[in-house]
């Protein structure tokens, strides 16, 4: 599992958040997966599960926002030769996905191995199945080069795809909890002030001789 937090708090829940889904998913696939190992893009994350019985595979800190897609390509290349050298047998993107300045939507994707997308309604897709049953067997088409060249092509590509979404998604979604949490330390200090000033005000004048 890729998990994506952010390097600095104050960002309200948003670290947090993601933390508490990657330990909900490591709880859930305890009993299926013999070993599960943890890469981390982010220093939060990393900090967080460095005191606990965790298995760090890599770590990448101290990104301070920087969108670099040559890195983001780097790292997605890593996941697919560990996939293909049979190091891990599924890959795992948690991230937050960003909507809006209020609304940011956590996700958890498998990579690898690719799970077929269906395409259509519920009722659309099980007419399909139905008329697949039915219907001869799908055409194989004649790849020139060989399917496997074509796959050794695609497979690293289709992974640094996905992986650079979460990647650049990370900034964002860190930065809405920020904007809104300074915009409050700001109306409460200026709330405080307001009050602060009231109340001196009023010392001062009992303070005051009178005329």
């Amino acid at each position: 599992m890729v998990l994506f937090t952010s390097d600095r708090g104050l960002c309200g829940a948003f670290n947090m958040n993601l933390i508490q889904r990657a330990e909900r998913f490591m709880e859930e696939e305890k009993d299926r997966a013999i070993e599960m190992a943890v890469s981390f893009v982010g220093r939060k994350g990393r900090d967080y599960f460095r005191k606990r019985k965790v298995n760090i595979r890599r770590e990448y800190v101290n990104l301070l926002g920087k969108v670099d897609y040559a890195l983001a390509a780097r790292i997605g290349q890593e996941l697919v030769q560990a996939y293909m050298e049979n190091q891990v047998d599924a890959i795992y993107l948690l991230y937050s996905e960003f909507k809006s300045a209020m609304q940011q939507r956590i996700c958890l994707e498998r990579v690898l191995p690719v799970i077929p997308e269906t395409s259509g309604p519920p009722e659309e897709g099980r007419a399909q199945e139905a008329a697949s049953d039915r219907a001869p067997s799908a055409v194989e088409y004649i790849y020139e080069p060989s399917e496997s060249h074509i796959l050794d092509k695609l497979l690293p590509m289709y992974v640094e795809c996905r992986f650079t979404a979460p990647y650049w998604n990370l900034w964002p979604p860190s930065m809405a909890p920020r904007m809104t949490a300074m915009e409050n330390a700001t109306n409460n200090a200026a709330e405080m002030i307001e009050k602060l000033t009231m109340i001196y005000t009023r010392l001062d004048r009992l303070r005051s001789p009178r005329s």
